[in-house]
């Protein structure tokens, strides 16, 4: 897909980040340079590289010139240190490990207690030039590599399935280390099409995005609508309340990024001529809170709000498209049990463990009763399969049988709402 944008739009901005633009063109091209440099290594399908980086477009060139081998890259989440970092490489297994500049020292300290012992790689932004030269012990330079070698495609190289391992993302550690959630191709192009269908995003829009590319949010909501179906990407090294609606205002951003609490901050900072001086029509996140919610609408003058939730690892999605303050997402009615895929499901309120009934199936929760958000799985529907994580034993508990009939399978969020009816 990226090939076929470049194709055609070869000097359309793909991505712009600070002073650069990246066109399809140049993108594409870097792709194709890392998957030459990591073919002629002897990387394969089904190999494993961890990417540590901080956000910049070579991030999405890196990790899809990868892809183009049917090698796996794990976006490791770049703020991690000593124990969690090893964990994080280690339960990946990975051949190499592909490391930013500024980020080598952190790799560096935790090489020695890595089993796999991969191959150290470093590599140097466009706006890390001066670093091409510094001290890199023990680490290949990349830069060198990629410069050897043509952007164009490999003759009689296989093309990546549809089904292939794509992605590796990692679950936030909020409950122990981190755990590498799976995602295959089919996976990341349901989101990308989800958020583009949902959010009525056209080639003419931009998006700003100012999310960790290492989480689903910002890699795949953010930049696969860029590298699949054409839409600029604004890419920012991080989140900045007091710069978001200026930037979007410098970069012609017309849909904005937001997760967690950032709409509280943005509410948060000093009046400013940029707050209503921008063309941000819509903005797509989870995580708006039903008492920030119309505040920040009237401040910054939003057309639309899409909230939605999605797992990374799992395979249930909800979503907001009519703008009901509060609401993560909506359900009809009417659909019968075998069009239904999600429910919520009671659990004991202290411990979460899963309530069942005398036929040992659960209890479905009614209009103002809270229970735990559960969909339902199916093998062979993209967007109904569970892929899980890296380690099948984590995977595992995520998952229940006899959830509403006997033998059926469902993926366990662990998240915890109530239904509400709408007359509408």
């Amino acid at each position: 897909m990226l090939s076929d944008l470049a194709a055609k739009y070869p000097e359309q901005p793909c991505f712009l980040f600070e002073d650069q633009v990246w066109s399809y063109k140049q993108v594409n091209e870097l792709s194709w340079r890392v998957a030459r440099v990591f073919h002629e290594r002897g990387y394969k399908r089904g190999d494993v590289v961890a990417l540590v980086s901080s956000n910049r477009p070579e991030y999405v060139a890196i990790w899809v010139g990868l892809s183009r081998l049917g090698v796996i890259t794990a976006l490791v989440n770049n703020t991690l240190r000593t124990i969690a970092l090893q964990h994080s490489l280690e339960v990946v297994k990975p051949k190499g490990v592909i490391v930013s500049a500024e980020l080598c020292p952190a790799v560096k300290e935790v090489e020695e207690d890595l089993s796999a012992k991969p191959t150290l790689f470093k590599f140097c932004g466009a706006d890390q030039q001066s670093q091409l030269e510094s001290p890199s012990i023990g680490f290949e330079l990349l830069n060198s590599a990629l410069d050897q070698q043509p952007g164009t495609p490999i003759i009689g190289l296989m093309p990546p399935s549809y089904k292939d391992e794509l992605i590796y993302i990692y679950t936030s550690g909020t409950t122990g280390l981190p755990k590498a959630a799976v995602l295959r191709s089919s996976r990341y192009l349901f989101g990308t099409l989800a958020a583009r269908y949902f959010a009525n995003i056209t080639k003419e829009d931009r998006i700003y995005n100012p999310l960790p590319l290492y989480h689903s949010a910002g890699g795949v909501v953010g930049v696969g609508p860029a590298i699949t179906m054409g839409v600029s990407c604004v890419i920012k090294s991080k989140f900045s309340a007091s710069k978001y609606f200026e930037d979007c205002a410098k970069y012609e951003c017309t849909v904005g990024q937001y997760i967690g609490e950032m709409c509280r901050y943005l509410l948060a900072t000093r009046p400013s001529e940029y707050d209503q001086k921008h063309k941000i029509r819509i903005m797509l996140g989870n995580g708006l809170k039903k008492n920030v919610w119309q505040s920040f609408v009237d401040r910054f003058n939003i057309n639309g709000i899409v909230e939605f939730y999605g797992a990374t690892e799992g395979n249930t999605n909800i979503v907001n498209i009519d703008g009901t303050v509060g609401a993560v997402g909506f359900q009809p009615r009417l659909l019968p049990d075998f069009l239904n895929p999600m429910g919520l499901i009671k659990v004991d309120e202290e411990t979460s463990e899963v309530l069942r009934g005398p036929d040992g199936l659960c209890f479905r929760c009614l209009p103002g009763e809270p229970g735990m958000f559960v969909g339902k799985i199916k093998e062979g529907d993209a967007t109904r399969e569970f892929h899980g994580y890296v380690d099948k034993k984590a995977s595992s508990k995520k998952v229940a049988t006899n959830v509403f009939k006997k033998n059926d399978k469902y993926f366990l969020s662990g998240m915890f709402w109530m239904w509400h009816i709408l007359n509408k």
